[in-house]
């Protein structure tokens, strides 16, 4: 399957492309394609919006991006991360490192998964403390040289929206170029403008070999797909990755119509207007001194989370307290949903398209909401400095 031509761009989300027209030795046709973040051409046609290896969930997708890696690479070995999501195949949550409730009852997972830790800087988690993981792995576990792909988020999910260090990427792009090691960016949930560009990765600079896309992809139709090297992708023969549903016609002109909607509603703009505002309301809200219960404010565009803590010196988690906002805040009537290991980070992800008075009337309702909360705990309101610095 060779001969590629591309004859026309259409249009252009900063550096990604949609092009049209599209032609393959198979057979004569237009076709609409996306191409990721690694301008990858051919690799991506065969993978996204045309759909011959989309798959129908995202989680089943991710056992896609492994035997890309590891059939191109002929390595056994996986690297994923501290507070990591992948989803629910079988193979995803061997990578996932949240065990309840999506991993109890269902070992044995996979073998040769190692865990190194995400750099975090709120819960004292450095890239030095990740360097000397890698160090130690490589001189106890395994060679460099075995480790087929390493998966990580740019912005961590499930984890507590845990945005990437651009250090740490720049670190991993070396490392994983340095010993051949397949570099994954599980982008299922930060791709298609939720960070305010079309992926994540765009605001690190750094190309990534393979990208797991899915989620906003189809406008809430089952669609994913992978982006990548050609050179890694065609490794597997015709035949060797795919699935039942890959390719539905229905999902696939979803997926044209998000493309089109992004383009000419600006919601990459809109995006990060909306998430800039969120994230000045939630500063706001953790310098109020009626609100002692939030530790951390995080942002990449509009991905938008707080911390709830016990104490703001020690960070100590309260998913307790997270809880209660959330139930307060439903029966007032906004849906809130929490994330992190011990689930005290309330995460927020509007649509791109929510009109500001929307936003305000939710933020409105989640303030209300921490304010209730932490009455009724008998939480004390905390104090400022002079200088207006937590105390």
């Amino acid at each position: 399957m060779a001969g590629v031509t591309i004859r026309e761009i259409e249009k252009s989300f900063g550096s990604v492309a949609v092009l049209k027209g599209v032609s393959l030795d198979i057979e004569d046709g237009e076709f609409i394609v996306l191409v990721g973040p690694s301008g990858c051409g051919k690799s991506t046609l065969l993978r996204i919006i045309a759909g011959l290896e989309q798959q129908n969930a995202g989680s089943i997708l991710i056992g896609g991006e492994l035997v890309d890696a590891r059939h191109h690479s002929r390595r056994p070995a996986l690297l994923t991360f501290t507070n990591g999501y992948h989803g629910r195949s079988y193979m995803g949550m061997g990578l996932s490192a949240r065990m309840n409730p999506f991993k109890v009852g269902f070992r044995p997972f996979p073998t040769e998964i190692y865990r190194m830790p995400f750099p975090d800087a709120y819960h004292r988690v450095t890239l030095d403390d990740t360097k000397r993981a890698f160090d130690t792995l490589f001189r106890s576990d395994v060679e460099p040289t075995q480790i087929a792909a390493a998966f990580f988020e740019p912005v961590q999910g499930e984890g507590g929206y845990n945005v990437a260090e651009p250090a740490f990427i720049a670190y991993l792009r070396e490392l994983c170029s340095q010993y051949g090691i397949v570099m994954v960016a599980d982008e299922i949930q930060s791709g298609f403008g939720r960070s305010g560009k079309m992926f994540a990765m765009e605001h690190f600079g750094v190309a990534p070999d393979l990208t797991c896309v899915g989620k906003s992809m189809g406008g809430g139709l089952p669609l994913s797909g992978i982006v990548g090297r050609a050179d890694i992708i065609d490794s597997v023969p015709p035949g060797g990755l795919g699935g039942t549903f890959g390719g539905n016609p229905v999902a696939c002109a979803a997926a044209l119509a998000v493309l089109d909607v992004i383009a000419e509603d600006g919601l990459l703009e809109q995006g990060l207007k909306l998430g800039a505002y969120i994230d000045r309301r939630f500063k706001a809200m953790r310098n109020n001194n009626a609100i002692s219960c939030i530790g951390d404010v995080r942002a990449l565009g509009c991905m938008n989370a707080i911390e709830i803590v016990a104490d703001q010196k020690t960070r100590e988690p309260d998913g307790d307290l997270a809880a209660e906002i959330v139930n307060i805040a439903l029966s007032k009537g906004l849906i809130l949903i929490t994330a992190g290991p011990t689930r005290n980070v309330i995460r927020v992800l509007v649509p791109l398209s929510t009109p500001m008075e929307i936003i305000d009337h939710g933020m409105n309702i989640l303030e209300a909401s921490i304010n209730q909360a932490e009455a009724g705990n008998g939480r004390p309101p905390h104090q400022h400095g002079a200088n207006g610095n937590q105390q």
